[in-house]
């Protein structure tokens, strides 16, 4: 099982919290993504942000002088990002072992960074999915990432022993830089890992958990995975795509307030990483922040969650 969430707009130095463990996976590709930024003139880059002066101005000049590979500049991405779903997720004052929980089945979607684990190390930056940079022959970065982002997650949900073979996901290992020297991370060479049988066969570990991806991400971002997640469906794949929902009924009706379902969504998520939830059925327990199952709304393939 494994989680996806939104980014935040606004990220923070959080050098002081925990360690960051590893380079992101897809690192080269966020190295191609920013030389494609720095050609840009402050203007086009304000336009493809989409932002104030201020911001602007301060990502202007982030992106001229960023590393993503400078280990000394990283902090791990959970501690990173300060918006509301992830001050209600409040990972600072999680258990160890809720942290471990997080490691294994979150994962979160970056316009920069494709897919993130929680303790993956990233620096401060500003590029939404929806941005309209052209890089790599596509006009867009949903044209970029293509693929590989759902690939990624069906190779994670693989090497948690949920029964799928590996697919062109991968990983790339930490990296060390000095500053201002522009990204190291060209050549960095896939992980690889997984539970091995021993000689009898076993693998000596319980028996494949259902596949599943739990939308928890906003339209702009799950966009980047559930049309490739669709597609492999449609080609056998068992991965099963969840989305839970969080708001209040009115006339029958579903609605859900921005602010009230980002904070919703991270409850979630901590409630999760509390109760070690590993099946789909636990996810109905979920009682958090006045927050109850709806049976008679939800669907196969959505849960809705009302107060």
């Amino acid at each position: 099982m494994l989680f996806i969430i939104s980014p935040a707009k606004k990220m923070v130095d959080a050098a002081d919290s925990f360690a960051w463990r590893d380079m992101p996976r897809f690192l080269p590709q966020t190295c191609e993504l920013l030389e494609a930024m720095r050609t840009l003139s402050y203007d086009e880059a304000k336009a493809l942000w989409k932002c104030s002066d201020a911001l602007a101005e301060l990502n202007y000049e982030r992106v001229q002088s960023m590393d993503p590979a400078c280990a000394a500049a990283c902090t791990p991405a959970a501690f990173s990002y300060e918006g509301i779903q992830y001050q209600n997720m409040a990972p600072q004052v999680m258990t160890q072992g809720q942290l471990d929980y997080l490691q294994r089945h979150l994962r979160i979607l970056s316009g920069f960074y494709g897919v993130l684990r929680p303790f993956d190390a990233v620096v401060p930056y500003r590029l939404e999915m929806q941005a309209k940079l052209a890089v790599g022959g596509a006009r867009d970065l949903y044209g970029y990432w293509g693929s590989r982002l759902y690939e990624a997650l069906a190779d994670d949900l693989a090497q948690q022993g949920c029964g799928l073979g590996p697919t062109n996901g991968g990983g790339a290992p930490a990296s060390d830089c000095d500053k201002n020297e522009g990204c190291q991370a060209d050549g960095l060479a896939a992980d690889s890992g997984g539970v091995q049988p021993d000689a009898a066969g076993s693998t000596g570990v319980p028996a494949p958990e259902e596949p599943v991806i739990v939308n928890l991400a906003s339209v702009e971002y799950a966009k980047a995975v559930l049309s490739h997640a669709k597609a492999a469906a449609k080609a056998g794949s068992p991965v099963r795509v969840l989305t839970c929902l969080f708001g209040t009924l009115r006339a029958g009706k579903l609605v859900q307030r921005s602010t009230e379902a980002k904070a919703a969504r991270g409850t979630f998520v901590r409630w999760c990483a509390e109760n070690a939830i590993g099946r789909v059925e636990d996810i109905k327990r979920f009682d958090a922040a006045g927050y109850t199952f709806d049976q008679e709304v939800s669907t196969n393939d959505t849960f809705v969650f009302v107060k």
